[in-house]
């Protein structure tokens, strides 16, 4: 998103939504997703202050996506992502 925010260049607005759409697709009705709850055994045991910054700094891209684009069901997602 630095980059479209940069240079308006749509390709990087695209590279964007593909991982946006990743995202989307994994994360659960309760909100978690692949960066904030363990997806291995020994991700189940890292400190909850570093499952906490994967999901920080993921809801922090979905926000400059949103701010890009509106879409909602983006907004929706961060917000059951914080909920989380």
């Amino acid at each position: 998103m630095a980059m479209y925010n940069a240079t308006h260049e749509r390709y990087y607005l695209n590279a964007a939504r593909i991982i946006v759409e990743r995202v989307l697709e994994r994360q659960t009705p309760d909100g978690g997703c692949g960066a904030c709850s363990p997806m291995t055994t020994a991700d189940a045991f890292a400190p909850p202050r570093q499952r906490w910054f994967s999901c920080r700094v993921l809801l922090t891209g979905l926000r400059h996506y949103y701010e890009a684009t509106g879409e909602e069901r983006v907004a929706n997602s961060i917000v059951r992502g914080h909920t989380f």
